[in-house]
């Protein structure tokens, strides 16, 4: 069986620049765990909540914010998320996703076309 008869065809995705609490009310809102971080058509990271609960303690900045206005912790993705991104095509099978997901203990993988 290939992933794509298996995978999501909507595909919720964030940019690098935007905040931490933007990703936190998109995974609520959606109730996701993983966000492919993406900008110009092109995957740049991976976003998870366990990113976002192990730097911010799962907060948004209104109840991180110091005395003076500052904001204790990271305020965008690209602060957070991993870079180092596995992909896979839609074409690959579920086996070859199940593999690489084990070996690199990862809980997801974007699908993309022509490496994009």
């Amino acid at each position: 069986m290939n992933l794509e008869d298996v995978a999501k065809t909507h595909v919720i995705t964030v940019h690098p620049e935007e905040s931490i609490d933007k990703a936190i009310a998109i995974m609520e809102e959606h109730e996701i765990h993983h966000l492919p971080v993406a900008a110009h058509g092109k995957i740049e990271g991976m976003l998870s909540d366990r990113d976002i609960l192990t730097s911010v303690g799962g907060l948004e900045s209104a109840r991180r914010r110091l005395p003076g206005g500052r904001i204790a912790g990271p305020e965008k993705v690209a602060d957070i998320m991993s870079k180092s991104v596995h992909t896979l095509a839609p074409g690959d099978t579920v086996r070859l996703a199940t593999r690489l997901m084990i070996h690199e203990q990862i809980h997801a993988v974007p699908l993309v076309r022509g490496g994009i």
